[in-house]
């Protein structure tokens, strides 16, 4: 086996073994004073479609955001309570 079919093969394991165990992300949009978000929607709604909350807020919003993305809290959920709209799947 060649060097490079076998450094292939490593990171199939890598990125298999990692999405075992359950990795997860989240995307914000924008992060503006507005909370509008200035994006790709098409790339947006792929990723949404793979599960994965994407969305905007505000600087003000940000702290608690990554209060909870520390603290493994359902992203969608927290901006649901913040009435912050998610990209919905395309």
């Amino acid at each position: 086996m060649s060097r490079w079919t076998a450094k292939r093969k490593e990171k199939k394991a890598i990125k298999h073994k990692t999405h075992d165990h359950a990795s997860r992300g989240a995307r914000l949009l924008a992060l503006a004073d507005d909370g509008r978000p200035g994006h790709d929607s098409g790339r947006a709604q792929k990723l949404a479609a793979l599960g994965c909350p994407v969305f905007a807020c505000t600087p003000d919003q940000f702290p608690d955001l990554m209060a909870h993305a520390l603290g493994r809290h359902d992203l969608a959920q927290w901006a649901a309570s913040g009435d912050i709209a998610l990209v919905r799947p395309g």
